[in-house]
């Protein structure tokens, strides 16, 4: 049985769709400054499966409140164990794209016990010291009057190529430059703040991380992060590869989750 969902968690109501499936539960997170909809081919798919799925917009994202507080990574991760332990699903599988798959690494060494394996699809951690520069400019940029352009200029140079569809491009750029300004700079500057090396190093459950063919980072590194690190790569796809290349990310999906 599938349904539009929501939940109120002190005021701040979350929006988002639960499939009651008899399988393992499956919570999905989507990335900075989009919403559940770029997740949507794993929803259906992990559906089609038979799992509990559950996804939602993240606070101050998509159709979910937010009340003008700071957010972060922890907030974004609390949100998620709260709703685990609301809805009764003890440990949980996750997959989060982008700024998702931090929450879900978060989570993971915060909350071990309500957790049972991650996904991290194209999340941003290792990134090169080269970019640091470039990610201070951004900080910057994303900080004043230009911000929604910051946002489209940014999706079109770092995220997407010369190949993606020019119709994803268009939806993605609407959507992310859409979110409001407080929100983008918060969980940016939460994003290139985050401790991403450290808390690979020290995630207590098993994990998966897909990279897509324009990864920004350093994917030699992570198998010697942690033991439990599985790496792939979808060669072609851009970050956004729940919706570019979806059939080769749920199969990824389908096999990590597997019971």
């Amino acid at each position: 049985m599938s349904s539009e969902r929501s939940w109120n968690r002190g005021g701040v109501v979350l929006t988002g769709w639960e499939h009651a499936g008899p399988g393992p539960t499956v919570i999905l997170l989507h990335g900075w400054c989009c919403d559940r909809g770029f997740l949507e081919p794993q929803i259906e798919h992990l559906a089609s499966l038979g799992h509990h799925v559950v996804a939602f917009d993240q606070r101050g994202h998509g159709g979910s409140g937010w009340n003008g507080e700071s957010i972060d990574i922890g907030v974004f991760a609390d949100d998620v164990a709260w709703l685990i332990e609301e809805l009764g699903l003890g440990r949980a599988m996750i997959a989060g794209h982008s700024m998702g798959g931090l929450v879900a690494l978060e989570l993971a060494n915060r909350r071990a016990e309500l957790v049972e394996r991650i996904a991290l699809l194209d999340s941003i951690v290792a990134i090169p010291p080269d970019l640091t520069g470039a990610v201070e400019g951004l900080s910057l940029l994303l900080d004043s009057p230009r911000c929604a352009d910051t946002i489209d200029e940014f999706i079109r140079k770092w995220l997407v190529t010369d190949q993606t569809d020019r119709v994803l491009v268009d939806r993605v750029v609407e959507t992310m430059r859409s979110a409001p300004r407080e929100v983008a700079v918060d969980c940016w500057r939460s994003l290139v703040t985050y401790d991403d090396r450290g808390a690979l190093k020290a995630c207590p459950v098993p994990m998966l991380f897909v990279a897509a063919g324009n990864s920004v980072s350093r994917l030699e590194e992570l198998p010697d992060m942690n033991p439990g690190l599985e790496l792939a790569c979808i060669r072609g796809a851009s970050h956004f590869l729940t919706l570019e290349a979806p059939d080769a990310t749920n199969e990824l999906l389908e096999r990590f989750f597997r019971p």
